[in-house]
């Protein structure tokens, strides 16, 4: 069983960081129902920052949360990917529009914490990638999301990814998936609008 301190008074901002990380991501897997979540859902309600956060999760408000509000937790540019990378699982998994656009808000950060040209910042690329996709696969926007998950992936492969490497032939094949999904979103278009 894991130690938790009485408030977060004494935890560093970091530690305060990655605690919320662990109850966002336990509770949308598990709910209310893993063993930790009265103590966790103390912990972070009785701070400022992680307060509104936490109960807009809990009341399934995530419509109203934005990149921001997880920039003011930590300025960490590899655990707000990790947050994103939650919130995009759970929303490919249940089809959840919210979570997807809350995923892409935060994918779109990657400038301010990663360099181009790094793996990190070809990930984030990626992964707004993805986003995008499941997006256009939900009916949102599915045109402009498609072309954009497109160039997501090409820049991904120009500024990150080595050639000749898993994450390179990734980027290919996602882009072949949205680029077979385009052209069934264009040619029913077309035989509505044409």
């Amino acid at each position: 069983m894991t130690h938790f301190p009485n408030d977060l008074e004494d935890l560093e901002a970091e530690e305060i960081a990655w605690i919320l990380q662990i109850f966002i991501e336990s509770y949308v897997k598990f709910g209310r129902n893993y063993e930790e979540f009265n103590r966790y859902h103390f912990l972070l309600k009785s701070n400022l920052k992680t307060e509104k956060i936490v109960e807009y999760i809990i009341n399934n408000n995530i419509k109203n949360l934005s990149a921001e509000d997880f920039e003011n937790i930590t300025k960490d540019g590899s655990l707000l990917m990790s947050y994103g990378s939650t919130f995009l699982e759970y929303g490919i998994e249940h089809g959840a529009i919210d979570f997807l656009n809350l995923a892409l808000q935060i994918f779109k950060k990657r400038g301010d914490y990663f360099e181009k040209n790094t793996h990190d910042y070809a990930k984030a690329l990626t992964d707004e990638g993805a986003a995008r996709r499941e997006l256009a696969n939900l009916g949102i926007d599915s045109i402009e999301n498609l072309r954009g998950a497109i160039k997501l992936y090409q820049k991904a492969r120009e500024e990150g990814f080595v050639k000749n490497t898993h994450n390179y032939a990734k980027t290919l094949m996602y882009e072949g998936i949205a680029r077979s999904d385009l052209a069934d979103n264009e040619i029913l278009s077309c035989k509505i609008w044409c």
